[in-house]
């Protein structure tokens, strides 16, 4: 529940009593252009899996604050936005998944796979693929073009205006503001745990656009949660479905990689069994879900 004096602001000073939506979402977004901005340059001063993943994760938090307001938003304005977070997180997606493959898949399986020459042939020509990536990523990230693209982003907040500027809820202040908020969220969240019933019917597609749902009402949370009703508890609840939504988007991820490391004309044993790895883990993770409360 949030803080009923307003006088006296939380931590994060997102929203106070003079504080209107428009206002409010203009700071969410420089906040997280910000983040953006600094993950970049940590990336590119020091490129490694670990940076690449904070750089997606300040990426994906932009695009869920997009979902925010998109009903608030004109056509070109929405498209305008979306298309350049696609350029921005485009050149990291690929080499990301070879990253995870490596991690949660190659390497447990190559410990418990007994014919380790066969292995080794596998992962060798898995070296050589991720190799190209995250040159391909590095170079890109540190491009020129890559580098217009963040200027855009820098001065698409300034012209930013939502088109509902005179309606009810974009003028609205303080506690209504806050009210509004809680208004709009809950009505997401209750979407999502009603979507749930139905997961397990779920092909590759939906899942991954429900872990989409999920993970951008998560982020929202997670900055706003200190003035929505139950916001935190919400926030972590998210979270852990969406890590396991994550697992299973994980082994559709693995089975794709399998299938582009042809080692020889025929398929070998060790790809069979990664994929049946995968397939497993599947199953494991979707009866997670469907029990999570």
């Amino acid at each position: 529940m949030h803080n009923n004096n307003l006088n006296t602001l939380l931590p994060d000073n997102l929203i106070d009593k003079n504080t209107n939506y428009e206002e409010l979402i203009e700071k969410l977004f420089k906040l997280n252009i910000e983040e953006i901005l600094n993950k970049h340059k940590l990336l590119s001063d020091s490129y490694d899996d670990e940076n690449l993943h904070q750089m997606r994760i300040s990426l994906r938090k932009f695009k869920s604050y997009l979902s925010l307001i998109k009903n608030d938003m004109t056509k070109n304005e929405w498209k305008y936005a979306n298309n350049l977070y696609k350029k921005l997180i485009k050149p990291t997606s690929r080499t990301r998944d070879y990253d995870i493959f490596r991690s949660d898949y190659l390497y447990p399986a190559y410990i418990n796979f007994k014919d380790k020459a066969e292995f080794q042939k596998l992962y060798e020509k898995f070296e050589t693929k991720q190799n190209i990536l995250h040159e391909s990523t590095e170079t890109h990230i540190t491009s020129q073009e890559y580098m217009n693209y963040l200027h855009e982003l820098r001065t698409w907040i300034a012209m930013l205006k939502i088109k509902n500027m005179f309606s009810k809820h974009a003028n609205c202040k303080g506690d209504e503001l806050i009210i509004f908020i809680n208004k709009r969220m809950q009505n997401r969240y209750k979407n999502i745990i009603k979507t749930k019933e139905h997961i397990l019917s779920f092909n590759q597609k939906e899942l991954h656009r429900y872990r989409v749902d999920i993970k951008e009402l998560r982020y929202i949370l997670e900055v706003l949660g200190s003035y929505i009703k139950h916001g935190k508890k919400e926030a972590k609840f998210l979270k852990r479905m969406q890590e396991i939504l994550g697992k299973i988007n994980d082994t559709f991820i693995a089975e794709n990689v399998v299938q582009s490391l042809n080692v020889s004309n025929n398929r070998v044993r060790s790809q069979s069994y990664l994929e049946q790895r995968a397939f497993d883990q599947r199953h494991r993770y979707l009866l997670q879900l469907e029990n999570i409360k």
